[in-house]
This record gives structure tokens, C-alpha cells and sequence, in this order.
């Protein structure tokens, strides 16, 4: 897998099973308010459903940077245990951010949209490990439960950051 993301701007992931190999690669495609999956060369427009949901996933790593909540319109707020941050940005949902002792950012709760558009689902963000590039550190692995269950588990083999 291959992920570039512009938080809050556009993010372009592609897939592909490893028995197949990258020219079988699945792409997801999200640019602002738009959204599409490319199989096979041929693009189609993602489902609204889909496209919300998405949305609401990839706007984590802008709210990872947390300079992002001093964008316009942005905002923040001590939440109820010392070790956690409310967030609010006008491009992603409302969410609690939570910190470690070294105060390094541990884990992230939100409610986004479901893939399939039928609810809101809770979602659990967990971040350890860590990995640097340019001045910026990061999580090496991120890990997704939906309602509790287990969703998503992405490991970074490598990272950089681009300007």
C-alpha cells in the first residue's frame, strides 16, 4: 500500500493484494469535496456514503499535526481529564485527543459517518511507535476499531514529509 495524504485537501491511496502485486492496484481517491476508486485504469466517482466516510477518516491526520487547530474557524479546548484535547475543525469531526506522559499523542476517539451511510458510527484511533523525517515525528503504527470492533491497522514502512 502507498499513501500520500494533503490533510484536509486530497489523499490518494493505492492497494493491491500481494499475490497480484501493484498492477493490480486499487486506488481511493479523495480531492476536497469529491471522491473516486480507480481498478484497472478506469475511474468511477466514489459513493457519497463512501466519500463522507472517507472524509471523516483521512481528516485525522490533520488534526495529527495539531497545528491545524489554529486554522480559521478552528478551535481547541482542554477536555476533561488533563491528558486530552478537544478539537474542532471546520473539515473533520469533533475529536478528543489523547495524550501520553511524555505528552505524545496516544489515541483519538471521534463519530464519523459509516462507509455505507446507514448510522455514526464511534471510532477509536491508537497511535505508538514513532518515526521521523524533516523535523516531524510520527506514529509509526495506527490502528482503527469502529464500534468497538477492529477496522483498520496500517504500519508505516517508511515516512517523509513533503512541502
Amino acid at each position: 500500500m502507498v499513501t500520500h495524504v494533503e490533510p484536509f485537501v486530497r489523499a490518494r491511496s493505492d492497494s493491491w493484494l500481494t499475490s497480484e502485486g501493484p498492477t493490480h492496484k486499487r486506488s481511493l481517491i479523495v480531492e476536497g469535496e469529491q471522491g473516486w476508486i480507480e481498478r484497472n485504469g478506469q475511474r468511477k466517482p466514489m459513493p457519497a456514503a463512501m466519500l463522507a466516510h472517507e472524509r471523516a477518516q483521512y481528516a485525522i491526520y490533520g488534526l495529527m499535526r495539531l497545528v491545524s487547530l489554529q486554522d480559521k474557524d478552528a478551535s481547541w479546548a482542554p477536555g476533561f481529564l488533563p491528558d486530552r484535547l478537544i478539537a474542532r475543525h471546520p473539515l473533520a469531526p469533533e475529536t478528543i485527543l489523547g495524550f501520553d506522559t511524555d505528552a505524545r499523542l496516544a489515541w483519538a476517539t471521534n463519530r464519523i459517518p459509516a462507509v455505507n451511510g446507514s448510522a455514526i458510527v464511534d471510532q477509536r484511533f491508537e497511535f505508538s511507535g514513532e518515526m521521523e523525517n524533516g523535523g516531524v515525528r510520527w506514529p509509526q503504527r495506527l490502528t482503527i476499531a469502529e464500534g468497538g470492533e477492529p477496522y483498520f491497522d496500517l504500519r508505516l514502512k517508511s515516512f517523509a514529509v513533503q512541502s
